[in-house]
């Protein structure tokens, strides 16, 4: 779980009847601290399980650079981190993986 990582930014989301927290850590990953394994939960949806709610659909939108359930606020840092991500990612690449 990544709630001790440092925070780009935090946002709350109605997850079936809780709020739930979404923490962006400063290594451009989405944290859902209230799910244990949330990629599970999407998988069974997309396989025909149950409805996704609030976390859910926010990972999955993300995945799918849909705008539409990710919160605002948290979009513009999201996508900003993502950029940095694959940035670092193409330096490690052309450096033999020497960065870090």
């Amino acid at each position: 779980m990544c709630v001790r990582a440092a925070c780009k930014a935090k946002t709350h989301v109605r997850c079936s009847e809780e709020t739930h927290t979404i923490i962006l850590t400063d290594n451009g990953k989405l944290a859902f601290p209230n799910h244990h394994n949330l990629k599970v939960e999407v998988t069974l949806h997309c396989l025909g399980g149950e409805q996704l709610h609030g976390c859910g659909q926010v990972l999955k939108a993300w995945q799918n650079q849909d705008r539409s359930k990710v919160p605002p606020a948290l979009w513009k840092k999201l996508a900003k981190a993502r950029r940095q991500r694959r940035q670092r990612e193409r330096l490690r690449q052309l450096s033999g993986g020497r960065l870090h």
